[in-house]
């Protein structure tokens, strides 16, 4: 999900180059994609990498799947008050139904990443 806001910026190169501004997730810091190298350097950077919780999982054999994850901590606090995804699977029609809802805190004018179909 895109969520564009002029002016945001994204770093690469510990953060000495500047990154596209394509609307993306938050990447405050060139950090969020590399590596974890200790215990101590997650806990330090932390925020960059615990972006997203499941919220509830269920199932029953045979008849459905079904999950909701909440990933509002992948974009920036001033773009994103709320972003969840949820995705129910029925194996005997071999049907997938997949629910964005997001609750964003600026005009949305470029979208991308949904679908009408």
């Amino acid at each position: 999900m895109l969520v564009y806001k002029p002016g945001e910026k994204f770093f690469w190169a510990e953060n000495l180059w500047p990154a596209a501004n394509d609307g993306g997730q938050r990447m405050d810091s060139s950090r969020y994609w590399n590596t974890v190298r200790s215990r101590e350097d997650f806990e330090s950077h932390s925020r960059s990498w615990d972006t997203g919780r499941m919220e509830v999982t269920d199932f029953v054999a045979g008849e459905y799947h079904y999950a909701r994850g909440n990933a509002t901590r992948a974009y920036q606090p001033s773009k994103m008050e709320r972003f969840t995804r949820e995705l129910v699977y029925t194996p005997g029609n071999n049907v997938l139904v997949v629910l964005i809802a997001f609750v964003a805190l600026i005009p949305i004018t470029k979208k991308s990443g949904f679908s009408t179909a």
